[in-house]
């Protein structure tokens, strides 16, 4: 074989230089995770990072008393009576190691479906669109973007877990990184509107971090696409997502 049959192609990134690439050159690296997707590592951790977050919420923070919260509001509510809530808190706390072990397989298993989820919205969107691009470079980079936003957003959580006491801790807002958490430092949460609270909470940095991030990897792995487009596009369907959820917790919540 002469040297002019040899054609020199640059030797990919393992998952440490990916990963740190997506923080420091996202466009370069998810170009080249559009080329070679390999997403069973990252994936594996990032399922195990939703795991840690379930055991780490369940050994902090009382697994019962976060299971009963549905219950507790129904009553509140008026939706139902103290006696018809008293079996059904019973059996929890018979239940509680069951009710613990489950902490950790639904953060696995919504960490997953989230990313898939994720991955093939877009994918049915750029169809729409016209653009031309294949569904596992979509989820290597959805995989990639949201494993390096957990890991930042994990880090805090943890801390706050720990360095926080459980009674102080809100469950249903637990970083604090988005709107709703600043409104209701200048007003009550009963004072607020149910629909303007749930959609504030979902105005968090955090997001908008991981939005820019799809929008970069989405137009590297994509014919015809602008990142200027890709972000417009996961803007609308954030929004609608957040409209969907929030009216549905003005209704229901």
């Amino acid at each position: 074989m002469t040297s002019e049959n040899i054609i020199d192609t640059p030797a990919t990134q393992n998952f440490i230089g990916r990963l740190m690439g997506v923080f420091f050159s996202p466009g370069e690296t998810f170009k080249e995770i559009g080329l070679a997707p390999k997403i069973v590592m990252p994936l594996i951790v990032l399922a195990l990072l939703g795991a840690l977050i379930g055991i780490a919420m369940a050994e902090r923070l009382d697994a019962v008393k976060i299971a009963s919260m549905g219950i507790e509001k129904a009553v509140a509510d008026g939706k139902m009576t103290q006696e018809q809530a008293a079996p059904q808190l019973e059996a929890m706390k018979k239940n509680a190691t069951l009710i613990k072990a489950t902490f950790p397989i639904f953060g696995v298993l919504g960490t997953i479906v989230t990313v898939f989820a994720v991955a093939g919205i877009f994918k049915l969107a750029s169809l729409i669109l016209g653009t031309e691009n294949t569904f596992m470079p979509i989820l290597g980079v959805t995989i990639y973007a949201y494993l390096a936003i957990s890991i930042v957003s994990s880090v805090v959580l943890l801390a706050l877990l720990f360095l926080k006491s459980p009674d102080e801790f809100d469950i249903q807002n637990p970083i604090g990184s988005n709107l709703g958490a600043l409104l209701t430092i200048f007003f009550s949460k009963e004072s607020l509107p149910k629909f303007v609270l749930a959609f504030a909470n979902w105005i968090d940095v955090f997001s908008i971090w991981r939005l820019s991030l799809l929008a970069i990897g989405y137009a590297a792995v994509s014919k015809r696409l602008k990142t200027g487009t890709a972000a417009m596009v996961l803007v609308v369907l954030y929004l609608g997502a957040a409209l969907i959820a929030s009216t549905w917790a003005t209704i229901f919540g």
